[in-house]
């Protein structure tokens, strides 16, 4: 991760995050990926360990500033909060360029980072609210063992325990789980699947607020994953141990021309009104 520089992380703590950028997708059509996730019980030293994994569709490569903890790798927001130039956070404050001396700006038009993310969270803490007008819930309403989405504004859009999806569904096995993540309907709606045996088994599907058309940029979308221990204390005594992902697998659509078809029908067929003359002044002669 891109940390900012005024982040000080707790000895020994893990925060990983990292892009599939072989391949990007177009995110006007559906996107299905899928993984595998282990953390051994023997990797947990603490009844009240904190750990978060979660997975990504983004824009870029890399983000330009993520923070960990809670926000497990999120752009700062910072950077998310309309069309400005960036600017260092001290005073006296100065524009931040590139290498050329070309200010960077955010453009609330065009998708630069995230466009949703789902994480599944030991603490609950990414369900939590924070700066910046960073929407989610408050202290007393923090969901342990939760799988919680946000959107491409950083909005909670899902926040639940994953008891209430299956009583056995747990973040720590001895055995790797596989995980499937449907985006679908040009962004409307996406689905978390858990594969039970042989077959997968809808966790829950999201209506997403279908705002996309605002945006451009959708055609170049890569598929992303985040891990992170501890949490919310700089006690390493509460990370865990090895955690393993493996098996990562993308379908999608690989180019960024938006595909159009017009369909046509045969002619309807109907039966023309019957011809007709209108006649007058006739009497009826009675018998």
């Amino acid at each position: 991760m891109a940390f900012p520089s005024d982040i000080l992380l707790p000895s020994d703590a893990r925060y990983y995050q990292f892009v599939e950028t072989d391949l990007s997708y177009n995110s006007n059509y559906d996107i299905v990926w899928s993984l595998q996730f282990k953390l051994p019980g023997d990797n947990v030293y603490h009844s009240n360990y904190e750990y978060a994994f979660g997975t990504f569709l983004t824009s870029l490569t890399g983000e330009l500033s993520s923070l960990p903890g809670q926000y497990v790798g999120d752009t700062d927001p910072e950077l998310t909060v309309g069309e400005s130039s960036l600017t260092t956070d001290q005073s006296p404050l100065s524009s931040i360029t590139t290498e050329g001396e070309i200010n960077l700006v955010i453009d609330s038009t065009t998708l630069s980072g995230q466009l949703i993310k789902v994480v599944f969270d030991s603490t609950g803490l990414y369900g939590l609210s924070g700066r910046d007008s960073r929407s989610g819930v408050g202290e007393h309403q923090i969901k342990r063992d939760s799988l919680c989405i946000r959107d491409y504004f950083n909005d909670l859009v899902f926040y639940e325990h994953l008891s209430a999806f299956s009583p056995t569904f747990s973040l720590t096995s001895n055995e790797f789980q596989t995980l499937r993540v449907r985006y679908a309907n040009l962004g409307t709606k996406i689905s978390i699947d858990k594969k039970i045996n042989t077959r997968y088994q809808t966790l829950t599907t999201v209506e997403l607020p279908f705002r996309l058309k605002e945006f451009n940029n959708l055609s170049n979308i890569f598929v992303g994953y985040s891990f992170c221990t501890p949490i919310s204390t700089q006690n390493t005594a509460l990370s865990v141990g090895d955690f393993f992902l493996k098996n990562a697998h993308i379908e999608g659509l690989e180019t960024n021309e938006v595909l159009t078809e017009t369909i046509t029908s045969a002619p309807l067929v109907f039966n023309p009104n019957t011809s007709f003359t209108t006649v007058s002044n006739i009497t009826a002669i009675p018998t």
